[in-house]
């Protein structure tokens, strides 16, 4: 049986859910939440002043508010974020965007410029994605207050950012400074409130390259150093050096933690450590000169006192398949993703990962080229009515065979989720839209997919929309449109279990509940055209957007939030 869980009850269509309109005339594809009185508005009210049916709200819940500056126009304000807020009813909700930070800096290494990306990151609502603001330094020093800058980033008040100093690939005399310097990582302290008044501050802040990392590592110090060593693999019984792999440190996390290396003709390799790095394995991975070279880790502690690194020796074969939709159609512009874990050389041992990537042909045939190991296959199809194939497959050779063909992946059709949307009056809402936006977490009883793909649709004049859904799980929307006055309606954390399966839903869009002010900047001026976005915490402690709208030329919005999180 076909299954799809969520905490709402989900109706299962046992045969083919027919999701248009056929013989459904006189329908009005305008239909609005408008009202004159409240007669109109069955178990809502009319609000008069706007003339609109409104709700109350029915349950409590949390709720954060977020307002980002019209980039053409305010590109200096940061985004700013409201703290949690327990939202109870239609209120008025001021913005006054506190004055940002402008921090500068440099970013220098002995007394010398560094040419680097600077990238600010701080935590996200939990759900939601990392915040991260990029600069770079200038292409020459700056002066301002006697002050020397290589950078400046302007940035929200009050916000704790974790600092990444990425150097670039520009190049100087002795190579270029990703080879020259490892990234290095800040958390500095909180940004302050300006007072009343002041419209930024302005701080000063070094992000400077200790000295020391021209010292040589050895066995006792193995950061804020130099690590040389050198790459062989075991060829005939014999050790042979490997040119052209790429050699990098990276920590628990599996952030880098080093300058890039690339091996010599000798297989040699030299690597610059960060200077507060506490732990990390050495990374020897593919070049594109080498593309065809697993990754492997390897902890320095291991090593010999020459830091020598062996490599596995590996089969090469070509491998060749097919893919196809359930009635064996070919399947063009599908992407098809290879990933071992398990590329071993049979006589050392020594085992590293793999990955990449063909696509199938207008004859859904597609050739790659492959180390032998396990993989783990994803087949990924452009159409979204053809679900996400995942299967594991063991690549092997025979002596004197290097090529294999034959293979054939079938795709199975997607999940079918319909939904047939109507407003409180019974009307069918045309041109609303569902929006399935793919979550990879996993989830206490549901299954975690990397996989799955958000996907949209629009209702047809009759009400009726069709989303086609990968095993996974979604968060899914509801919208009437942006101008049609109704609530969005959100299932949060709805999994589909199986390909294949054909669903229904009734949904009602209901009345909004107001939320209406102004967003002024720390200029006390409006900003025009800032995006407002609203989100709520669900059950599981996720944040979801439930409203947004913009500001208009007075710096007014009105936002309309549903009674209830589902």
């Amino acid at each position: 049986m076909p299954r799809l869980t969520s905490n709402r009850r989900w109706i299962l269509a046992l045969g083919a859910v027919v999701l248009t309109g056929c013989g459904l005339v006189g329908l009005d594809p305008e239909v609005q939440n408008v009202c004159s009185n409240d007669s109109e508005c069955g178990a809502y009210s009319c609000d008069s002043d706007r003339g609109l049916c409104v709700a109350d709200v029915t349950t409590p819940y949390t709720m954060v508010l977020e307002v980002t500056p019209n980039a053409a126009t305010d590109s200096a304000l940061p985004t700013w974020r409201s703290g949690d807020v327990v939202f109870e009813g239609p209120r008025e909700w001021p913005v006054r965007l506190d004055a940002y930070v402008e921090l500068r800096g440099t970013v220098r290494w002995g007394g010398e410029r560094v040419d680097a990306e600077l990238i600010f990151s701080r935590p996200g609502l939990e759900g939601r994605p990392v915040q991260r603001l990029r600069t770079n330094t200038f292409g020459e020093a700056r002066v301002a207050d006697d002050q020397e800058y290589d950078f400046a980033i302007r940035l929200p008040a009050g916000a704790t950012f974790t600092v990444e100093v990425r150097p670039s690939s520009t190049m100087r005399p002795d190579g270029s400074w990703l080879t020259t310097l490892p990234p290095l990582y800040f958390t500095p302290p909180a940004l302050p409130v300006a007072e009343p008044g002041i419209a930024a501050q302005i701080l000063y802040q070094p992000f400077d390259y200790p000295e020391g990392l021209a010292t040589d590592c050895s066995r006792e110090v193995r950061a804020g150093c130099t690590l040389a060593g050198s790459v062989l693999a075991m060829e005939d019984g014999a050790p042979q050096p490997q040119e052209g792999l790429q050699v990098r440190a990276v920590d628990a996390e599996g952030r880098v933690v080093s300058s890039a290396a690339f091996t010599d003709e000798d297989g040699l390799f030299s690597l610059v450590l960060g200077p507060n790095v506490e732990s990390y394995l050495i990374r020897v991975s593919a070049s594109s000169d080498r593309p065809l070279f697993p990754t492997i880790k390897v902890d320095p502690a291991f090593l010999t006192e020459e830091f020598t690194i062996r490599v596995p020796t590996t089969q090469v074969i070509e491998y060749e398949g097919r893919v196809e939709a359930p009635n064996e159609d070919p399947v063009a512009g599908a992407t098809i993703t290879f990933r071992t874990d398990s590329v071993t050389d049979p006589t050392t041992g020594i085992a590293g990962s793999f990955e990449t990537t063909a696509t199938s042909g207008e004859d859904g045939r597609f050739a790659a080229t492959l180390l032998a190991g396990d993989y783990e296959v994803v087949v990924t199809p452009l159409s979204g009515q053809l679900t996400v194939l995942t299967e594991e497959l063991s690549i092997t050779s025979s002596e004197g065979v290097d090529i294999l063909r034959g293979q054939l992946f079938t795709l199975k059709r997607a999940s079918q989720l319909g939904a047939s949307i109507t407003d409180f009056a019974g009307r069918q809402v045309a041109s609303a839209t569902v929006a399935a936006s793919a979550l990879a977490r996993p989830f206490e009883g549901l299954p975690a997919s990397e996989f799955n793909r958000t996907q949209m649709a629009t209702a047809d004049e009759t009400g009726q929309a069709t989303v086609p859904l990968d095993v996974g799980v979604y968060d899914v929307t509801f919208r009437g449109g942006s101008t049609a006055g109704y609530a969005w309606r959100v299932m949060p954390e709805v999994a589909v279990l199986d390909p294949g399966t054909t669903l229904m839903e009734s949904i009602v869009l209901q009345a909004p509940v107001p939320v209406t002010g102004d967003v002024l900047g720390p200029d006390e001026l409006p900003l025009v055209d800032a995006e407002v976005r609203a989100f709520a915490r669900t059950e599981s402690g996720r944040y979801v957007e439930i409203a947004s709208g913009r500001t208009d030329a007075t710096g007014s919005y009105e936002l309309l939030l549903p009674p209830s999180i589902e």
